[in-house]
């Protein structure tokens, strides 16, 4: 009997010992938790700064924390989990994880993103995949892990930009777009040139005037849909002067899991 109540004992420190390998919930709650003391003090405040209040204007939240050690897991099984048993996002899982376990020695740095089911369709597995590769590892190559996080976050917003707000469009969703109406004005831009050439040579007037249609079609083709494209982010619309009150803590979870990584 002892030693049925000893196994017990053991296999509840061992659950235990699982349940722990993420850092517990920060008290009071952070956006910002840079365990791995890799960013300046000012640093972290601004950053904190800017996404709570981007939290405070669309209920999204991005979570960034920071580690010396994975605990024997991937980056993004210890992204999720911090995702899931913080409870990161609202009740539309509008979360997003940014993980950063630095380089140390000769060791590899490793960086997952993971987001919230209600975040999948603005931050899909292979565009955090680009900005882990293009926005964020060449950054921690230089030793700068403030800009290539901020640089995360940046993107982040740009493409979640207005998703709680009843708009369902992103930047992603913007190019393609353009690039359908560019596809459609410039097959009828050319059915159009082809049609005008076959009645000039069958001895029609050159000089006709365009239907509205006709001209319609030239105006968008030639101002590119009455769009101007912009980075493939959208930026962050904070200024300077933007204040907001204090982080009023997680209420969300529910991750899906996808994401992406990345090594260095």
């Amino acid at each position: 009997m002892k030693r049925l109540c000893l196994i017990l004992a053991l296999l509840m420190i061992g659950v235990a010992g699982l349940a722990q390998k993420i850092p517990a919930r920060p008290t009071p709650p952070r956006l910002v938790n840079d365990f791995a003391n890799i960013m300046t003090d000012k640093q972290e405040r601004a950053l904190e700064k800017k996404l709570v209040a981007y939290n405070d204007s669309t209920s999204t939240q991005i979570c960034v924390v920071t580690v010396t050690s994975l605990n024997g897991t991937t980056s993004n099984d210890f992204a999720y989990q911090i995702g899931e048993k913080w409870g990161v996002g609202h009740k539309e899982n509008n979360g997003a994880i940014i993980l950063v376990l630095p380089k140390i020695g000769n060791a590899y740095g490793d960086v997952a993103i993971q987001v919230g089911y209600g975040m999948e369709a603005y931050v899909t597995d292979a565009m955090a995949r680009r900005i882990i590769e293009l926005e964020m590892i060449p950054a921690f190559k230089e030793n700068n892990y403030y800009k290539g996080i901020n640089n995360a976050c940046d993107a982040i917003i740009g493409l979640a930009t207005g998703a709680y707000k009843g708009n369902k469009r992103n930047s992603d969703d913007d190019s393609d777009t353009f690039g359908i109406f560019i596809l459609i004005f410039s097959l009828l831009f050319v059915l159009f040139l082809i049609k005008l050439l076959g009645r000039n040579r069958g001895g029609g007037s050159s000089g006709r005037r365009l239907s509205f249609w006709e001209g319609f079609f030239i105006g968008n083709l030639m101002s590119g849909g009455g769009r101007s494209r912009g980075n493939n982010w959208g930026g962050s619309s904070w200024g300077s002067g933007h204040s907001s009150g204090g982080f009023g803590g997680f209420g969300g979870g529910h991750f899906g899991g996808g994401g992406a990584s990345g090594k260095w």
